[in-house]
């Protein structure tokens, strides 16, 4: 058995920190192994990175020969133990069983955490937003543009471990050790992708301002959108564009690079409907096409009011509009073409663009439907 240790340099760890403010407390590992399963292979490397003074280092437990496999194993066990949190990428479906599983065989503490972060599983359902081909660490890894001096895939460093069994050779190992150290650096540096669902699930941003605009197409028709500013919280490492579905007016375009966000949506001049809930306190008048209280009604004549329905509860009214969704706050007032109809709007008008914490929930709710 082989323990080796490495500075891992800081200046790749800046943004991990801010999403684990303590990283003491944080222990991030990966296996290399002969095979898929824990049956029929063997666990010959565990690196994993810790932060002590200052300093992140990688520390790697490394089997020179299969039989040290459960040395390598207790080591890392009792290694881990001074840690309360863990993070790995795909441990969820790997790592983690694999090394519950090579506990059990040699009947050592079983391998668990309650604070456990899977990075692959935080980033994966946002792989068609990035426009990935896949999910794998390598290909993250390249779209935030960083490109590793290891060549191999951990199915070719096997034959090389074989190789390495017959022939302990000193560039062997540094192969097979390279290998997992890049897998532990690119962990802490693919961190700066978490922005990305930092953005879009915990609203990780500030609206600076709201204005509407006046825009030509390419048929050089005009038309307003509603342009609205974003500063984010956390850096995002690469640009990104993307839009909702056609509203029947329109796309609305969000685009970001770095801390600064745009997001433009179609703007519906005209006239739609507000429907009141409580319809069965309301009367409606069908020459005026609308619904009042019936605290207002009964001043009207009996033959031009009727009892008002769910489809006919309703004013009407003449504005500035944007697309919404359902889901937001009860509180605020929306606008409908008509009864039940599943393109639902807000009112754009001064108090609007004034309230920045009503911009910021009508921000999150398109973003939620952009994801």
């Amino acid at each position: 058995m082989k323990t080796i240790t490495n500075i891992i340099p800081n200046e790749k760890t800046a943004y991990f920190h801010t999403l684990f403010p303590n990283p003491s407390q944080v222990l991030l590992f990966d296996i290399e192994t002969t095979g898929l399963s824990p049956k029929t292979a063997s666990l010959y490397l565990i690196g994993c990175a810790c932060f002590k003074d200052g300093t992140w280092y990688c520390r790697q437990f490394f089997a020179s020969t299969p039989s040290s496999e459960k040395e390598i194993l207790s080591e890392f066990c009792s290694f881990a133990r001074n840690f309360s949190c863990l993070v790995t990428f795909n441990g969820t479906t790997f790592d983690i069983p694999f090394i519950q599983a090579k506990c059990k065989k040699y009947g050592l503490p079983d391998f668990s955490f309650q604070d456990y972060h899977d990075m692959y599983r935080m980033i994966r359902p946002y792989k068609n937003l990035l426009h990935l081909p896949g999910c794998r660490q390598k290909q993250l890894e390249e779209y935030i543009g960083l490109y590793r001096e290891d060549p191999f895939t951990g199915q070719e460093l096997i034959s090389l471990y074989e190789q390495y069994g017959q022939k302990p050779e000193e560039d062997l190992l540094k192969t097979l050790l390279l290998h997992n150290f890049e897998d532990i650096q690119g962990m802490l540096e693919l961190s700066c992708i978490t922005a990305i669902p930092r953005l879009f699930t915990d609203h990780a941003f500030i609206v600076e301002n709201g204005s509407l605009q006046t825009v030509s197409d390419a048929f050089g028709q005009t038309k307003t959108e509603l342009t609205i500013s974003i500063q984010l919280q956390f850096p995002l490492p690469a640009p990104l564009s993307c839009r909702t579905a056609d509203t029947g007016y329109g796309f609305s375009f969000f685009s970001a690079h770095k801390h600064q966000a745009l997001l433009k949506i179609p703007v519906f001049n005209g006239e739609l409907k507000f429907f009141f809930k409580d319809y069965k306190n309301y009367s409606y008048l069908p020459l005026e096409d609308q619904a009042v209280h019936k605290s207002v009604a009964v001043f009207v004549d009996k033959t031009r009011r009727m009892p008002a329905t769910a489809a006919n509860c309703y004013i009407r009214k003449t504005g500035m509009f944007v697309p919404a969704h359902k889901e937001l706050p009860d509180s605020i007032n929306r606008f409908y073409p008509e009864y039940k109809s599943k393109l639902v709007y807000l009112e754009v008008n001064e108090e609007f663009l004034s309230d920045s914490e009503l911009l910021k929930c009508y921000v999150s709710s398109l973003l939620k439907q952009m994801n």
